[in-house]
Order: C-alpha cells, then sequence, then structure tokens
C-alpha cells in the first residue's frame, strides 16, 4: 500500500497538470479567437481536416501541428472543415485503455478538448462537422469472420472500404 506522503505527492502532481491543462486550454481558446477574429475572406474550395492524434489529455505535436496549420490556412483565407469525432467509433485507437481493452473510449474528455479547440459555429472561414456511431447490421454480418487478407479487399455499397481502411 502507497503512503500517506505517496498519495499526497501524486495528488499534488494531478492538481498541477489540471491547472497547466486549464491554462493551456485558455490559451488556445484566446489563440482561435484571435485566429477568428483575423481570418480573411473565404476564397476558392474548402479544406478538410481530420486530426487523428490524441487530445485526450493534452496537445500531443501532431496535434498542436494540425491546429496550427488550420489556423495558417484560415488566415490565407481557406475555409477549414474540421472532421470531429463525436462518438463516433466503438473502439478509439486514441483512446485505448492497455489495462482493460474492452473499456469504452473516454469520449468525453476528448469532445471537450474539441470543443475548446475547434471553431464553434458562425466562426469565420470554418466549420466542424461531427459524425457519431451508427450501427448497420447488414456490414457487421458481411465482415464477420473475413480474414485480413478478405477485409483488405473488402467492397461495400461500391466503396472499397477495405482499401481505405487497411
Amino acid at each position: 500500500m502507497r503512503s500517506l506522503r505517496d498519495r499526497v505527492h501524486s495528488l499534488e502532481q494531478r492538481v498541477r497538470l489540471m491547472r497547466v491543462r486549464r491554462q493551456n486550454d485558455r490559451r488556445v481558446a484566446a489563440m482561435a479567437a484571435r485566429v477568428a477574429a483575423n481570418a480573411q475572406p473565404v476564397e476558392g474550395a474548402p479544406v478538410v481536416m481530420f486530426n487523428a492524434s490524441t487530445r485526450i489529455t493534452g496537445y500531443s505535436q501532431n496535434a498542436a501541428y494540425h491546429l496550427l496549420a488550420s489556423w495558417a490556412l484560415r488566415l490565407q483565407g481557406v475555409q477549414v472543415v474540421h472532421f470531429v469525432c463525436q462518438a463516433g467509433m466503438t473502439r478509439c485507437p486514441l483512446g485505448t485503455n492497455r489495462d482493460d481493452f474492452s473499456a469504452a473510449p473516454p469520449c468525453a474528455d476528448c469532445q471537450l478538448q474539441s470543443f475548446r479547440a475547434y471553431p464553434q459555429p458562425g466562426s469565420a472561414n470554418a466549420l466542424q462537422r461531427g459524425f457519431v456511431f451508427h450501427s448497420d447490421e447488414r456490414l457487421e454480418a458481411a465482415i464477420a469472420g473475413l480474414s485480413l487478407d478478405q477485409l483488405s479487399a473488402f467492397e461495400f455499397g461500391g466503396l472499397p472500404l477495405g482499401a481505405l481502411v487497411l
């Protein structure tokens, strides 16, 4: 059993980390507001962006790069459409619990981070499009029992899903 001193130290670290994350979230929100205020009028086709990097416990380098790239595009007058997960995956590779693979992903934390980072409705030259999970029994039945090779070549409804996903 951990000593009281170790538990207090652990609690202090968690509180410090939460404070730093909140400060960072405020900085990101302030910069996002500055980008929105200085965004140029839209010219040309939009760019769709999806951040496949974790933001569950803060910003990874990939997540930060994604955000900076989207801001740079907006400042140049390019409309950016952020494709954002809204609990759209039954198993999230970014939120996998290594101690319990059957655990549901931490969707609430990820969605909160996305809400803070990405433009809200009405933002200048930026949109947010969410995706949610919709079960498809026909698709599930079609892939049940397929080998990896078969999944790689799998097509459904005229779409090469295997090639796109694997």
